[in-house]
């Protein structure tokens, strides 16, 4: 994880980290991983995070490490997030970039998991085709009954109610707590790298 300026380190260290870590362990509790790591670095790239695909591109550009795993930048303005899906194991097997704004705790919390895992989740693997409509990956999220959507949905109202975890509920609030399709999503893109 990368916070973009100094001034992105706290919500580094202490939101994002912490909703990937309480991801991590859910993934170690289905044998999704054998091991996490979330290592922040501090060489704080200094790009212009004011709109989210320019932020994606600086990223992009600026990002040269070639180590396995997912590259967040963690910047300050709130313009969601990004990161694209591979057609392979992606980030189990190689690096993969992805970029998240900052603006509501709990959504950012869940939306930084959503652009992590969208690094991690091929959606043109045979179990998470079955669980999509098509090849939105949002798809794989849900609102649970009290009203909190699961990290793929944060942000997707309309993916709330569709793929194999879908339900009628209105999301009001976000969740780090995973759902079983967003569990066997990571699970069988991990188990086809």
């Amino acid at each position: 994880m990368y916070p973009n300026t100094q001034n992105e380190d706290y919500t580094a260290e202490n939101y994002v980290a912490d909703a990937l870590d309480y991801t991590g362990q859910q993934l170690l509790d289905i044998d999704a991983c054998k091991e996490y790591n979330i290592y922040i670095s501090y060489e704080h790239p200094n790009l212009n995070d004011g709109a989210n695909y320019d932020f994606y591109s600086s990223w992009q550009s600026y990002s040269k490490t070639s180590d396995q795993g997912c590259h967040l930048c963690v910047g300050g303005e709130n313009i969601g997030g990004r990161a694209e899906s591979p057609n392979d194991p992606g980030a189990w097997n190689r690096a993969q970039d992805a970029v998240v704004g900052w603006g509501g705790v709990e959504y950012y919390k869940s939306l930084a998991i959503q652009e992590v895992f969208h690094t991690y989740i091929n959606d043109s693997n045979p179990t998470v085709q079955s669980m999509i409509p098509g090849t939105n990956e949002h798809d794989l999220g849900s609102t649970y009954s009290n009203n909190n959507a699961t990290p793929m949905a944060a942000g997707y109202p309309e993916s709330q109610q569709s793929g194999s975890c879908w339900s009628n509920n209105t999301a009001n609030n976000w969740t780090r707590l995973l759902n079983q399709c967003e569990r066997d999503g990571v699970k069988a893109t991990s188990d086809s790298a």
